[in-house]
């Protein structure tokens, strides 16, 4: 079957003020949704609303994987400023920066480690 139409108005409206880039690849996600398996763990469209573990991942449609990991990247890209001037440099409970990356991208870091906030510093802002 070919893949379905899609549009960026078929996005949540959360996910429509993303950077362009990601929005175009969210729209063309969408376009194959029922071929990955569609939305099974989440009432509407997956949404990121805390760190997302190995074993929730394991659960995941290929689409809700991929919708999930696309959106954690693009809330990283546009947050990553502010999750860098947070980051203290201690463990999870006392960083305000690994919670706030949790929080928006579903992903984690070691704040505590060597090198963690400067591998935020280098990823590209545009």
């Amino acid at each position: 079957t070919p893949p379905g139409a899609a549009a960026i108005t078929d996005l949540p409206e959360e996910d429509q003020r993303l950077p362009p880039f990601f929005t175009e690849i969210l729209v063309e996600l969408l376009r194959y949704k029922s071929h990955l398996g569609g939305v099974h763990n989440f009432e509407h469209m997956p949404r990121i609303e805390r760190k997302v573990t190995k074993e929730a991942f394991k659960g995941f449609t290929d689409f809700e994987y991929a919708y999930l990991t696309v959106v954690g990247l693009a809330n990283l890209h546009v947050k990553s400023e502010e999750i860098v001037s947070k980051s203290n440099g201690k463990v999870y409970k006392e960083n305000p920066g690994v919670q706030l990356l949790e929080f928006t991208s579903g992903m984690t870091m070691h704040g505590d480690r060597p090198g963690a906030t400067a591998l935020l510093r280098s990823a590209p802002t545009s």
